[in-house]
């Protein structure tokens, strides 16, 4: 059978490989990412350079801070596209706010520290129970539940960390500035 509707002569089977799911739009979003987010690095740290307005860091020090979300980008998208399962189409939105959660986690840190001027971890320690389920649930093939059960405690492990860190960074800031956190001084007090 052929797509002559289309009006080209390929077979119908060559076709479906490019049929809309959510795994082709995971990896045309992914990708679509990486290539901006790569773009607009490169003009940045270029810019910084040539105006020297950076730290003026060494070239390998300034893309330390890719290292963690392309490994993230990296092994999520083996992970997909190996999965026994096909957990992106079984658990969507639960893997995506996995993702999303280890990804804000990892620019959270970064951007705590940019704004204290001290270097950035190479690599998230979330990345390492993320790696190690993602290589059992595709080595291993232990079985769908498994691989469910895995998405879900990533997610809430995730969660628990991005809740204890900002925590922790309210109350180091609050210290550091001697002021108490969500309290508001009234201004008719301090007149």
């Amino acid at each position: 059978m052929y797509a002559g509707s289309i009006g080209l002569s390929m077979p119908v089977s060559c076709y479906n490989v490019y049929r809309y799911s959510s795994i082709n739009t995971f990896f045309l979003i992914q990708n679509l990412i990486r290539v901006v987010n790569f773009e607009i690095l490169c003009i940045f740290l270029c810019r910084s350079y040539k105006d020297k307005t950076g730290k003026m860091r060494p070239y390998l020090e300034g893309l330390k801070p890719l290292f963690s979300s392309i490994f993230l980008m990296f092994i999520t998208t083996v992970w997909v596209y190996l999965s026994p399962v096909d957990i992106l189409e079984v658990e969507p939105r639960m893997f995506f706010y996995m993702m999303g959660t280890i990804f804000s986690h990892i620019c959270c840190r970064l951007i705590v520290a940019q704004m204290s001027s001290t270097k950035c971890e190479a690599f998230d320690w979330l990345l390492f129970p993320t790696t190690a389920l993602a290589v059992v649930s595709v080595a291993l093939r232990p079985g769908p539940i498994f691989e469910v059960m895995a998405v879900y405690v990533l997610a809430v492990l995730s969660t628990l960390t991005q809740i204890h860190y900002g925590v922790y960074i309210v109350r180091q800031m609050c210290r550091h500035f001697r002021i108490d956190c969500f309290k508001i001084k009234d201004k008719t007090n301090s007149d």
